[in-house]
């Protein structure tokens, strides 16, 4: 076998196809730029193209819609990804199910795409070079890969054969949503749980927890008026990597956000006066309230309800003085 991750070799492959449904759907709208990028450009005439590790199917299913005039091929070496793609985008053009290593391409293509294959392959290279071979002279090759799961080409790193790779199958069964969702994923990555609620409390704990003053910098960023998960996901998973232990990426996933907010806090400031911050929601607890209150205090006087909880009612209230002076 040419590859680690094989999803038909998984007794559990079905829940693994729904993570990948859901993983397909996060990154529709990075992948529809892309092509559109793609096909702006006039110099290529692409009338053929290929998904190798075509998975669930969507991504191929858009690579038709925004190349509606090409023959799109499917490729994936799962049989029961392949059927699932069948049953769910028959306006994809070809299927193929076969091991990239030992399939005998009998054509060519304008355009060869491929997202996170190679660090499933223990011969990246060898892919990278069968995908080079099928290209039609100016043809276009685009391959998307990370590198955190750099452990599959070596064996040995510390995180091989650890809690780390069960998050190649999580339970995302939450009623969390935003920043404490990323954070149930963040912990998931870091192998705290597979479970998003035990993921989370883990990383809250980890962070009270944690016998320092200043945490590594992690990431959020904003991308269109919403916070793109990817950085924050990406740098701590980087630091977990580096070898830095627990307690202190929890503290930095904590600290970064609440200096996060302070930021957003002064880009609000210069479009209008601000009077102060109101504090509520139950997540304002621990580390997070602390770190939260000490950026934002040093600018803006801060409101924290004393007699009331800090979610529910006091949450609806806050809502409403807001709204009111909007």
């Amino acid at each position: 076998m040419n590859g680690r991750f094989v999803l038909d070799n998984r007794p559990n492959y079905k829940q693994e196809i729904s993570r990948l449904v859901r993983l397909n759907n996060f990154y529709h709208p990075i992948t529809k730029g892309l092509f559109g990028q793609i096909k702006a450009n006039h110099k290529l005439d692409i009338k053929s193209i290929i998904d190798i590790g075509g998975g669930t199917g969507h991504t191929t299913a858009l690579l038709k819609k925004i190349f509606p005039d090409a023959k799109v091929t499917y490729f994936d070496i799962s049989t029961h990804l392949m059927n699932y793609a069948k049953l769910h985008f028959n306006e994809i053009d070809y299927f193929i199910q076969a091991d990239i290593f030992d399939c005998h391409f009998t054509k060519k293509y304008d355009f060869v795409f491929s997202r996170y294959v190679l660090k499933h392959l223990f011969n990246p290279r060898k892919a990278v070079k069968i995908m080079s071979n099928i290209l039609n002279k100016n043809g276009f090759l685009c391959l998307i890969d990370k590198d955190v799961s750099s452990n599959i080409w070596y064996p040995g790193f510390p995180l091989y054969k650890t809690k780390f790779m069960n998050a190649l199958n999580p339970d995302l069964t939450t009623q969390k949503q935003g920043i404490a969702y990323l954070w149930g994923l963040i912990g998931i990555i870091l192998g705290f749980d597979q479970n998003i609620d035990k993921a989370y409390d883990k990383l809250i704990e980890y962070s009270n927890d944690a016998l320092t003053k200043k945490g590594p910098r992690i990431d959020y960023k904003m991308e269109e008026k919403n916070l793109n998960p990817l950085w924050a996901i990406r740098t701590a998973m980087s630091f977990k990597l580096a070898g830095v232990d627990n307690y202190l990426i929890s503290f930095g996933v904590i600290e970064s956000f609440a200096e996060f907010l302070n930021t957003i806090y002064e880009t609000l400031n210069k479009e209008m006066e601000l009077g102060g911050a109101i504090l509520v929601g139950d997540m304002f607890e621990g580390e997070f309230l602390n770190k939260t209150y000490t950026n934002i205090s040093k600018n803006y006087p801060i409101f924290i309800p004393k007699s009331l909880p800090m979610s529910g009612a006091i949450e609806a209230y806050g809502s409403a003085v807001i709204n009111s002076k909007v």
